[in-house]
């Protein structure tokens, strides 16, 4: 079964869409392009699509991937010019290439994610004193924080999903670059990094209003990760 992994961008309006609505959108835009999507059997059939990795509600995005299989062979540039005339404002396509079909699912595969993170100042700060508390950040035995689930409060130490982390400051804001655990083995979200700074560093960040993008995604690539 042929299969095609299209790569988008979800920006402006489309960071406020959930994974679900993101998916119903998609639905809506493979049926009016005319894309021969196949479908799963049973009693509630549905398109045979998949998504590397959900987003929060409220984060932008430079580069998701989503994966579908097709009834019959199509030309990636014709399916490419058919979804750009179809999708909606906030989704943006960047590019449709063939995989095998075998493939292993996108999730299976992910590794890490990267982000760009700007977080307003609470007060002023200088380059030196952010310099000083990132670099007391790497050598910190552990990084504990709250993830709130279904079953109640989860407590976890997110430092070893912590790949990389650098930062500087901007017109009143810090900048942070961070690349973090992503997939099937775990998730370390980036506003938990940013609460973990500002609570075990004490640095004045106001993580209520920070603007999250995410950059990249990548895959596990023998012991290391390479770029999807």
């Amino acid at each position: 079964m042929p299969r095609l992994r299209v790569m988008f961008a979800k920006e402006g309006g489309g960071r406020f869409l959930s994974h679900l609505e993101l998916l119903k959108t998609w639905e809506r835009v493979l049926r009016r392009a005319g894309i021969p999507v196949a479908f799963s059997e049973g009693f509630n059939p549905h398109p045979k699509v998949n998504f590397a990795s959900a987003l929060a509600v409220g984060v932008e995005s430079r580069g998701e991937y989503m994966d579908m299989d097709l009834r019959e062979e199509m030309d990636p540039e014709e399916v490419k010019e058919r979804l750009r005339g179809a999708l909606p404002a906030g989704l943006r396509l960047l590019r449709v290439t063939p995989v095998p079909g075998d493939a292993p699912a996108l999730m299976s595969l992910l590794g890490a994610a990267a982000y760009r993170v700007e977080v307003p100042l609470k007060e002023s700060l200088d380059e030196d004193s952010l310099s000083q508390a990132l670099q007391t950040f790497r050598c910190l035995p552990a990084v504990p924080v709250t993830r709130d689930t279904k079953r109640g409060p989860k407590f976890l130490d997110i430092l070893p999903g912590v790949y990389y982390l650098k930062g500087r400051l901007e017109q009143g804001r810090v900048v942070l670059d961070m690349k973090l655990q992503s997939g099937s083995e775990g998730n370390i979200r980036p506003e938990e990094l940013v609460r973990g700074l500002a609570e075990q560093l004490h640095l004045p960040l106001d993580h209520e209003r920070m603007r999250v993008v995410r950059t990249a995604l990548f895959v596990r690539d023998g012991n290391g990760l390479a770029p999807l």
